[in-house]
Order: structure tokens, then sequence, then C-alpha cells
């Protein structure tokens, strides 16, 4: 086996600072909310804490987040980050887009001095005239923290990409996997998102499936990985087509993924690639560990 490309300790945090929000309470981890603000606070006090972003909490269980979080437990010197998240089945109507129930959430959560509420995550639906829900969402926006807007995957996409780009103040969300494999995009898609965020300089970020560092499984039911969507963000801001970007992200070697890191723009790829979703912090953070990217304490280096 040839040695792999070696990532040194300042591109290594360039890569990976607040690479993951922890998603523990979502499928299919379905963590209960007391373990997973426990696990949370747990993460923090790690060696690895500077790998962990915020916690993500469902608008719908803000309630059960409170109640988990014990009084004084943490106290304002050291609150839980937290993102809100309202999910496509919060809402049915254009009208609605989840917003009325994250308001609620937020309300709760606005004067206790045990949360930072860090930003919010919304859903559209799939729609005729995918930019104007878009502006119209936007237009409605009023939290006072950065959003998050998970594009549905339908006819027009790239019309609501074109308004968040012009607003420049929210980034874009894209599933990478899903509860079965009919839910989990393929390479092009995946390439032609990420292709599309990196040419309007549009932050985004991803979630769902990205458990593992590099990309397994067979072609028709692939679990993709979140080193080759680094390596393809990194590659498309290098001028790569469409068509390398998506060899890039069906790229099982190791090599070849951190080949393309080590030429690129770590900081830039990362200005874009805020952060993913994943219920697990303990697989990605092996992976890393066996790449040889993040070192555990005891291996020095």
């Amino acid at each position: 086996m040839s040695r792999l490309p070696e990532i040194s300790p300042a591109l290594a945090a360039r890569l990976t600072t607040h690479l993951i929000d922890d998603a523990a309470v979502f499928p299919p981890g379905n963590t209960p909310i007391p373990t997973a603000v426990a696990d949370h606070r747990a993460h923090h006090r790690q060696w690895y804490s500077d790998l962990v972003g915020p916690l993500l909490i469902p608008a719908t269980r803000v309630k059960d987040f409170t109640e988990s979080l014990g009084a004084g437990a943490i106290g304002s010197a050291d609150p839980v980050r937290a993102v809100l998240i309202a999910g496509r089945d919060t809402h049915s109507a254009v009208d609605g887009l989840g917003l009325a129930l994250l308001q609620q959430a937020r309300n709760l959560l606005v004067d206790d001095d045990r949360v930072d509420v860090v930003g919010i995550e919304v859903a559209l639906p799939e729609f005729e005239d995918m930019g104007a829900l878009t502006r119209e969402l936007l237009d409605q926006l009023s939290f006072g923290v950065p959003a998050a807007i998970e594009i549905a995957p339908t006819a027009g996409w790239e019309r609501a990409l074109d308004v968040l780009a012009e607003d420049g103040a929210e980034r874009a969300k894209f599933r990478t996997g899903g509860s079965t494999p009919a839910d989990t995009p393929t390479d092009s898609a995946v390439a032609a998102f990420l292709s599309a965020c990196v040419s309007r300089s549009l932050p985004f970020k991803l979630t769902a499936g990205l458990h593992h560092a590099v990309r397994r499984g067979e072609a028709d039911s692939p679990e993709h990985g979140f080193l080759n969507m680094l390596a393809a963000t990194s590659a498309l801001i290098d001028g790569a087509s469409d068509r390398e970007a998506t060899a890039i992200v069906a790229n099982p070697d190791v090599a070849t993924l951190l080949e393309v890191l080590v030429r690129g723009d770590a900081r830039e790829s990362r200005r874009l690639f805020t952060s993913y979703g994943s219920c697990s912090m303990v697989e990605p953070l092996d992976d890393l560990c066996a790449l040889g990217i993040l070192r555990r304490p005891h291996e020095g280096g």
C-alpha cells in the first residue's frame, strides 16, 4: 500500500474545525434528547471538541430539550450551542414553511442562559417556482440567527440557489443520504449541487448519510463520504468540471482524495462547505484518526 499524503496539523484544523453538527437525536441514531444533551456536553470536554458543531434540535421537541438541560447545569458562561430544525413534515402549505413552529421554539429559549441558539434550518417543499418560494421564505425570516435552507431536489432547484446567493445572508442545505437507498442522491446529483454552490460562492451544509470519511457501497446503494465532499468542493473551487467532481464524489481511493485536499484551498473549501450533520460523532472521528488526519493525544505527532 502506497504512503498516504501527509495532512499537516494546520491543514487538519482548517478542514475539520466545527465540521460535524451533532444530529444525534435524528434518524438513524434516534438518541433520546437527555442522552444526546449529556453526550454533546461530553464531546465538548474531549480532545476533539473543535470537531464538534452545535447540537441540532427539532423545533417540535424544544420542551424536551429544555427539560434535559437541568437547572443551572451549564450556566451562561458555557451554554449549549443549538440549532433549531423545522423539517418538511412540519408544514404542508407554502405559507407555513415551519416558521411559526420555529418562532415558538425560539421564544421558549430566548431568555434561557443555558442555551445559545446559533441557527435555524428550514426545509423547502417541492413547488413549481422554487425561486419565488425561496424569496418568500427569506422575506419572512426574522430570527436574528443564520438559516440553512434545505433545497428539495425538484425542478427549478437551481433558482432557489440563485435567490439564496443574491440574498447573501443564508446558506443552502442538501441531503446526501436517507433511511433507504432511494433516498441517497446519485454521484452526479451531489456533484451538481456542489458545483452550483461553488459557482455562486454560496455556503452550504450537508446532512444525512455521511457517517464515514470515504465513499462506500455499490453504485446502486452508495454511502457517500464526507472527505469526498470536501475534496469535490476543493476541486470545483480550482476549476474542476462537474464530470470531474462526480468522479471525486464516487472515488473510494483515500490517497486520491487526500492529494486533492493537500493541493486545494482548505480555507475557501470550508468557507463554502460549512458543516454536515451526523447522528454519530464516533464513526467519523474514528475514520479521521485512522487516516492520520486527526491524532489522539496518546498517538503524539
